[in-house]
């Protein structure tokens, strides 16, 4: 697996951008279901990226 390139402020960075504009799509009662995909998207990505800052603080 390639390890990502980016600094641990730059990842940290994405997941809270991520989690932000995740909640506010979920809370939005007006999201379409493309938006609710997006949210899901998100929340995969946000993994992804801690799953990244749980390597580097184990290696």
């Amino acid at each position: 697996m390639c390890r990502d390139s980016r600094t641990t402020s730059q990842i940290e960075g994405a997941v809270t951008a991520g989690a932000r504009l995740a909640r506010s799509i979920e809370a939005d009662s007006m999201s379409t279901p493309q938006q609710r995909q997006l949210a899901e998207t998100l929340h995969q990505q946000m993994n992804v990226e801690l799953d990244e800052l749980d390597h580097r603080r184990t290696h």
